[in-house]
């Protein structure tokens, strides 16, 4: 569900406690990680860290080169990782690494693969 909240907070606040843990949790761990020159804010009705306009104005649409998201959608929580698809060896690496917890799956179509959220209390 696409949030109309024009602020991170605003965003966060309007989300169920069990929601607003787990977004807040992963939260911390994107912004302790976040690469210099990015910047955390509300685009797309989520939250978004992105490559600034006035860093990198020359983008296609006219909006900001978006990094990773995290959102609360209808029926799951989501973390948008837009960057990894910049680099197809790091991509790689990453489906590995996370096939190898046993919490994904992939269509044998080579359709997108599907992550499971590791919060603590999912299933």
């Amino acid at each position: 569900m696409q949030s109309d909240a024009t602020t991170v907070s605003q965003y966060l606040a309007e989300l169920p406690a069990d929601r607003r843990a787990a977004l807040e949790a992963v939260r911390r761990t994107i912004l302790a990680n976040l690469p210099t020159g990015y910047e955390e804010a509300m685009n797309w009705g989520m939250i978004t860290y992105q490559v600034p306009l006035a860093r990198y104005p020359d983008t296609y649409n006219g909006q900001p080169l978006a990094y990773a998201a995290l959102a609360s959608q209808k029926n799951h929580m989501a973390v948008y990782l837009t960057g990894i698809y910049m680099d197809d060896e790091a991509r790689q690496r990453f489906e590995a690494a996370y096939r190898a917890t046993g919490r994904a799956t992939c269509p044998k179509d080579g359709g997108a693969m599907v992550l499971t959220p590791v919060v603590s209390g999912s299933t």
